[in-house]
């Protein structure tokens, strides 16, 4: 009889600490007013970006996490910056 070949599990692509439910992103964005931190955008659908990426040590948690649009979260890459320091909704 043959084995059945094995499959991997689906887990974390990292070990970052930390993380954070789709509601909680989804009250987050709300708590923004649903717009991308950097360029202000309403329309377009927000993504979590994390302020610290993983890359560079940076959580999962939701402390970390900013909303941007696609564009922004592109182009801001893999660098270190945090927009949430121009508003005062979470503070």
């Amino acid at each position: 009889m043959r084995k059945p070949e094995r499959i991997c599990p689906i887990g974390p692509r990292h070990a970052s600490p930390g993380s954070f439910a789709a509601e909680e992103f989804e009250a987050l964005c709300d708590a923004y007013g649903n717009r991308c931190l950097a360029c202000g955008d309403t329309e377009a659908a927000l993504e979590a970006d994390h302020v610290v990426p993983l890359t560079k040590g940076g959580s999962d948690d939701i402390s970390n996490i900013q909303p941007l649009c696609a564009s922004c979260n592109r182009k801001k890459f893999v660098n270190i910056i945090d927009y949430r320091v121009s508003t005062d909704v979470l503070s």
